[in-house]
């Protein structure tokens, strides 16, 4: 589904970088023993779960998509090339939810802003 995104880790790695911390001080924020798995999520050998990714959030207070720029910009542009074969059919079923109606408007805005070159 989502591909790996080399701008991730440098992300991670240059906020705890920027913020003074070595990488066992972040492992302990975290709650962790060793500093093994902040290597990890920096090298790219693992993705963050959720809830590392909230910790970051906290810690560095930023928002979690700005600490994965890289990989928010893949996964918004995948989700947006699906819902451009989609949307036909979401439109042609009809609804009366205002949230629905919301939804189909801000994909097909998202969707025509992605076709605009």
């Amino acid at each position: 589904m989502y591909r790996p995104h080399r701008k991730l880790p440098q992300y991670l790695r240059r906020e705890r970088k920027r913020a003074g911390l070595t990488a066992r001080e972040l492992a302990q924020l975290l709650g962790w023993k060793d500093e093994t798995t902040v290597s990890r999520y920096e090298h790219f050998k693992r993705l963050p779960t959720i809830p590392v990714l909230l910790a970051y959030e906290v810690i560095f207070g930023l928002p979690v998509a700005q600490l994965v720029g890289g990989l928010m910009e893949d996964v918004e542009t995948e989700v947006l090339q699906r819902a451009r074969d989609l949307l036909p059919e979401l439109k042609a079923r009809p609804s009366k939810s205002r949230l629905r109606a919301a939804l189909l408007a801000r994909l097909d805005a998202m969707v025509k802003a992605l076709d605009t070159p």
